[in-house]
């Protein structure tokens, strides 16, 4: 053996050895082995024991992940079972996507819009170049997930001869300071997995990843055969880590998701990560070439998969309450705010100060429509993070006030 046993040890006294996860106790005058501690418990700089017994368990406590140490018969080995934040052989649970299930769409509800821009709902936006026509909007269809909203786009004039400058895709912004551990642009850069649902024509469609420089992006297609036609589908893509470019970690641009329908061969790369702004394959199909063509987004996510299972996690629906507060960090409005005061001097000066219902990512561009004035004018503003200050000045002896209906915007 490696080790020693104390010497002169007293009946029932028992001795672990670190290198292989035994344990001993002294019985009847001698060192018997008896079994192992259920669970032993280390950080990835310790190794797991050598030689340990068929089922003995292994937790390295700085990374949250579970190992067993299992014999099939012909070799023994530690056999991971279980990762941070996940449930056994799959990736993280927490969804870096913003309003994944479409709950939240507060500047258009169930309106749809066809300019390029248009937020069909909260984070999710249409971006084109193109002649075709658009009508994008979220509808209430229940996923397979149980989920009550998607994004529904209606193409309502085609563009049946795709230019080089041409394209058309679905995106969502992601700020940097929520794919920070994804480590990417290091040579610790990890394991992501995107799964989305899908619905629509057949063809082979892409989906692309990029930097907020938009100078690195990975690409990957996805088909809907002849028998998934606008049917509810779901896809998943296995995305290894970039370890290169620059990928912001703060409150800018960090990550930049598009689900492309079409694109040009100024937009074309090759599958896999490549540098410049590229998010279709020469393989995409044209799928803005046919009128009244539907194509449907549902239940996005996008998790870390830093121990490489492949696999993603349940999809679970977000809390709405949670869901809201994360889009009121980039976009909130107000119905209606009004400032009055009692009689006063022409020229006196009113003020008011609103707080945010959440901190936005940072200071908002206001917007206040077209004010209604009584017995007043001038209307100013000094926008924070976290509220906005608003002046006016009477024009009259008598009170005075200000309607108007803010908007905050703090987009990427």
């Amino acid at each position: 053996m490696a080790f020693d046993f104390p010497s002169s040890p007293t009946p029932g006294q028992t001795f672990f050895d670190p290198a292989s996860g035994a344990r001993y106790s002294f019985t009847n005058g001698a060192w018997l082995q008896v079994a192992s501690s259920p669970v032993l418990k280390g950080t990835t700089s310790d190794a797991p024991p050598n030689n340990p017994d068929p089922g003995q368990l292994w937790w390295e406590s700085d990374t949250g992940r579970m190992f067993i140490y299992y014999n099939d018969g012909n070799s023994s080995q530690w056999v991971q079972i279980s990762g941070p934040m996940g449930v056994l052989g799959t990736a993280q649970a927490y969804n870096r996507i913003v309003n994944g299930a479409m709950q939240i769409s507060q500047e258009n509800g169930n309106t749809g819009g066809g300019t390029d821009g248009y937020h069909a709902a909260d984070q999710w936006q249409q971006k084109y170049g193109t002649t075709a026509t658009f009508n994008f909007v979220r509808v209430q269809s229940v996923t397979p997930n149980g989920s009550q909203d998607r994004i529904r786009l209606g193409v309502t004039a085609a563009d049946t001869s795709i230019a080089a400058t041409d394209y058309y895709a679905i995106v969502q912004t992601i700020e940097g300071v929520r794919v920070a551990d994804f480590k990417w642009g290091t040579a610790s850069a990890r394991q992501v997995i995107l799964r989305f649902g899908f619905r629509g024509p057949a063809g082979t469609y892409s989906v692309g990843l990029h930097n907020g420089a938009f100078n690195r992006s990975y690409i990957a297609n996805f088909t809907i055969s002849a028998g998934q036609v606008n049917t509810d589908t779901e896809q998943v893509i296995v995305i290894p880590g970039d370890t290169t470019g620059t990928w912001t970690t703060d409150n800018t641009l960090g990550l930049y998701l598009r689900i492309a329908l079409a694109g040009g061969s100024n937009f074309q790369g090759v599958t896999g990560w490549q540098a410049g702004n590229v998010f279709v394959t020469s393989a995409n199909t044209n799928g803005l070439a046919t009128v009244s063509a539907i194509f449907e987004l549902f239940d996005v996510g996008l998790y870390l998969d830093a121990q490489a299972t492949g696999a993603a996690p349940p999809w679970e629906a977000p809390d709405f309450a949670s869901e809201l507060a994360a889009c009121m960090r980039y976009w909130q409005k107000f119905t209606t705010v009004v400032f009055g005061a009692a009689a006063n001097a022409v020229g006196a000066g009113c003020y008011y100060d609103q707080t945010y219902s959440v901190a936005m990512r940072i200071v908002p561009a206001v917007s206040v429509g077209t004010p209604t004035y009584g017995n007043s004018s001038t209307l100013t503003n000094g926008p924070s993070t976290n509220h906005c200050y608003y002046s006016i000045t009477s024009t009259s002896t008598g009170g005075f006030n200000v309607v108007i209906n803010p908007i905050y915007n703090a987009r990427m």
